[in-house]
């Protein structure tokens, strides 16, 4: 799989994740003014789990930094 093999800066990864919040949050303000109840619950479940991804993402940077502080000296 390429996708692995690729060298991607966690703040592009956390770019990325914003802004993918970003749009839902404007799809959900669109779909609750045009009274959409059904996308808006929908967009809110899904920016919901993104919220969650952006958050285990964080915990992993963090843990990958307090197990190397070394690496971080340099």
């Amino acid at each position: 799989m390429q996708l692995m093999k690729q060298k991607v800066e966690a703040k592009e990864v956390m770019r990325m994740i914003d802004n993918r919040l970003s749009n839902i949050t404007t799809s959900y303000h669109y779909a609750t003014s045009k009274d959409d109840k059904v996308t808006a619950n929908a967009l809110a479940e899904c920016k919901w789990q993104i919220a969650e991804l952006k958050m285990q993402f964080c915990d992993l940077l963090v843990e990958q930094l307090n197990s190397s502080p070394q690496d971080i000296e340099q």
